[in-house]
C-alpha cells in the first residue's frame, strides 16, 4: 500500500503516516494520532502450469491514537476499513490494544491484496 493513497484520502484524525518504522525522536509522541504501515508477508498464489500467476500481499496497519483524540473510534476503524476494501484489500478485522510505553489506545488491522 502506498503512503500517498492514505494521505490523498485526507483523513482529518490522522496527523502521521510512516512506512515499515516510526523515526526514533517520534516514537514516545502521545499527542498526534499515528500509522505504522509494515509488510507482514507476501505468497505466491493462483498457481498453473507449474507458475504463478499473482501473489498474495499482507501488510499490518498501526495506528497509535492521540491521548487526546477527540473522534469515536468505532466510526473511525469502520471509515478506514471501507476505505481499504474500496481499494481491493480485505480485512478478516482487527485488534485493539493499550500500548504498553506509551499508554495510547491502539488498533492493528491485518488486510492483503492478490497482486496480478
Amino acid at each position: 500500500m502506498k503512503k500517498d493513497i492514505l494521505s490523498s484520502q485526507q483523513f482529518s484524525w490522522l496527523d502521521n503516516i510512516y512506512i515499515n518504522s516510526i523515526p526514533t525522536e517520534l516514537e514516545n509522541e502521545t499527542l498526534k494520532t499515528t500509522m505504522l504501515i509494515s509488510d507482514i508477508n507476501s505468497e505466491l498464489a493462483n498457481w498453473a502450469n507449474d507458475t504463478f500467476t499473482s501473489v498474495d500481499k499482507s501488510i499490518q496497519v498501526q495506528i497509535f491514537f492521540s491521548k487526546q483524540f477527540q473522534f469515536n473510534f468505532d466510526e473511525v476503524i469502520k471509515t478506514l476499513l471501507h476505505f481499504f476494501v474500496q481499494n481491493d484489500w480485505r480485512s478478516n478485522g482487527f485488534s485493539n490494544f493499550i500500548d504498553p510505553d506509551t499508554k495510547q489506545e491502539s488498533v492493528t488491522i491485518k488486510i492483503h491484496k492478490i497482486m496480478m
